[in-house]
């Protein structure tokens, strides 16, 4: 196999390499019937519930560790809990008929492209935060059998304010 980068030092090295790819997932479009949009409600408000344990413990473990980095989790849960944003996919399970997974897809979908189109560099960089709440393992369980595995990388060595984990097909 022949990697191709930029070398971070001269010389050659000898040993495992491990390639970092993101987790990525094609969430495909699904409708349902209108007698089933309560019981697609129903998932959703699991999947909620679930993720916001997830995230919090999250938050609670890095809270005297690294008190900057739990108050990234802090605005995920604010972003799960937003009215606009549990409206939106509510209206989408509702009135277009959509999957839970889908309506959580293109809900979140709209809100990144929207903050992206902000003027204040700050304000786009939140859509990072979106895109991780969107991708969180609970939203994603019934789509292709996505599990969380592993972590990728060492917080030392991933993006500052940024945790990685890897993904696998059961």
């Amino acid at each position: 196999m022949i990697l191709q980068g930029k070398p971070v030092s001269k010389g050659a090295a000898v040993g495992t390499v491990f390639v970092y790819r993101p987790f990525s997932i094609e969430v495909k479009e699904t409708l349902i019937a209108k007698e089933a949009v309560q019981a697609e409600r129903e998932p959703y408000a699991a999947v909620l519930s679930k993720a916001e344990a997830e995230i919090t413990d999250i938050q609670n473990s890095l809270q005297n560790e690294d008190p900057e980095q739990a108050k990234i989790f802090a605005a995920h849960l604010d972003i799960l809990h937003d009215p606009a944003v549990d409206e939106e996919i509510a209206e989408g399970i509702e009135t277009e008929l959509w999957s839970g997974d889908w309506a959580v897809w293109q809900v979140y979908a709209k809100f990144i492209k929207m903050i992206l189109k902000a003027k204040d560099p700050m304000i786009r960089e939140r859509s990072a935060d979106f895109e991780d709440v969107r991708s969180h393992p609970p939203h994603l369980e019934r789509q292709a059998g996505a599990k969380p595995v592993f972590p990728l990388c060492a917080r030392d060595h991933c993006r500052q304010g940024s945790f990685a984990i890897g993904y696998r097909n059961a």
